[in-house]
């Protein structure tokens, strides 16, 4: 059919005309050709890691760009002995943070166990300098760390599952020493085991670098659930006087929605639920239903336009999806069941916002808080979502805190609305 249509272009034009649009044609191919080239050109170039190198101007990198991987299947049961003659394979592009779940959806299967290498050359020339390996991924189950050294291997082995006095650095996130060679490549080997998200996030530091940062980042944690337990605290005084069952629901919602932030950022497994792994593998699905089912209860009371039949219907129908995902994680609780989790939170929070709006058209202006406040929370997890697809800077701030600023922007905002609701029904 094609070449029809083609046939029947061409014999409405002179032979002079066929000639200038062939030439014509050819031109543009050229032009296509050059461009493919041009364009595809950088990829191979990335996919060849070169050596990480460590200077005397060092200080951090992140290092998921000069990494290879390789998929450990079903059965294999590799050990290190094993690893070094296997072939890794290179990221086709350029990537900081390794989303295996996602990026690398190409796979038949989601992977739970990777292996990953990488070449360090020390040209550092004080000795007494260290440097730390530190994977910015605190739900990882297991992380294996491997190195070979005067005819043997070394390892270490930590993980979310393993108490913070069973590892060798006790910080929220999983530390490795790389050795100040001078002027020596070694080769490291990571095993990463997981039911949860195989999103990796390797960065090399300098250690004293690092230990800057880990004290700001405590200071910086620290104010946030500080803020949150003032808010929480706040919001009892406003139910005692208030005596309405709407803050019931909304000290659950700031109570569980913390916990999903400990939880998410590595806390949970050092202060709270220390050694009950059952706790800690279905923690985060139940969380997310919990924090669903609060917040659609809580519209459900909160919201004017809740009393209309097709909204509160579909309320209702919110509440019984995030309950099934809740008691399913108590007898499920692998990765399928937590991305539902998240993708139900998720569709709730952002119909809360819509319904938000939908309140301040109607004639509730005091809503405007908390149509900011949903706003907020759904502007956390974008920024969330654009972190772990490496598409924003993950070490600016709002790469690093925007869940925890949306979720604290949320609270801040949602009890000046209720307190301007509860001073109009005076």
């Amino acid at each position: 059919m094609v070449f029809v249509y083609l046939h029947f272009f061409f014999s409405n034009f002179t032979v002079q005309n066929k000639s200038k649009i062939m030439l014509f044609l050819y031109f543009q191919l050229k032009k296509l050709q050059l461009f493919i080239v041009f364009a595809l050109f950088p990829l191979f170039v990335m996919a060849r890691p070169s050596p990480i190198v460590i200077s005397d101007d060092f200080t951090k990198l992140r290092i998921g760009e000069y990494m290879t991987y390789y998929i450990e299947q079903k059965g294999e049961a590799l050990t290190i002995d094993d690893i070094p003659n296997k072939q890794f394979d290179t990221f086709v592009y350029n990537r900081k943070i390794l989303n295996f779940d996602f990026i690398y959806s190409s796979l038949p299967k989601r992977p739970k166990i990777v292996w990953l290498k990488m070449d360090v050359q020390t040209l550092y020339p004080d000795p007494s300098k260290r440097f730390l390996l530190e994977i910015k991924s605190p739900l990882l189950d297991q992380v294996e760390f491997y190195y070979y050294e005067n005819g043997q291997w070394h390892g270490q082995v930590t993980g979310s599952n393993f108490p913070i006095r069973k590892r060798m650095f006790e910080h929220r996130t999983f530390l490795f020493d790389i050795q100040n060679l001078h002027n020596q490549r070694r080769t490291y080997y990571l095993k990463i085991t997981t039911d949860d998200l195989m999103v990796v996030y390797p960065i090399l530091h300098e250690s004293n670098v690092f230990v800057k940062y880990a004290m700001n980042e405590q200071i910086v944690f620290g104010i946030f659930f500080g803020l949150l337990i003032a808010l929480l605290g706040f919001n009892v005084i406003n139910w005692y006087f208030q005596n309405g069952i709407i803050y019931i629901f909304f000290l659950a919602l700031i109570f569980i929605g913390s916990l999903m932030m400990i939880r998410i950022n590595g806390y949970s497994y050092i202060y709270l639920w220390v050694g009950n792994n059952w706790w800690e593998n279905r923690a985060f699905p139940l969380l997310t239903g919990s924090f669903s089912a609060l917040l659609t209860a809580f519209n459900l009371f909160f919201l004017k336009i809740a009393k209309e039949k097709y909204i509160r219907k579909m309320l209702f129908i919110n509440l019984l999806i995030s309950g099934l995902i809740f008691f399913t994680a108590l007898v499920y609780p692998n990765f399928e069941v937590a991305a539902a989790g998240v993708g139900v939170a998720i569709w709730i929070v952002f119909g809360t916002f819509i319904l938000a709006i939908y309140d301040i058209l109607r004639g509730e202006a005091e809503n405007k808080f908390f149509v900011t406040a949903t706003y907020a929370l759904s502007m956390g997890i974008i920024l969330t979502f654009l972190r772990l697809f490496d598409i924003i800077e993950t070490t600016s701030f709002l790469g690093t805190y925007g869940m925890e600023i949306g979720f604290l922007a949320f609270i801040i905002l949602t009890s000046i609305s209720m307190r301007i609701r509860n001073q109009k029904n005076k």
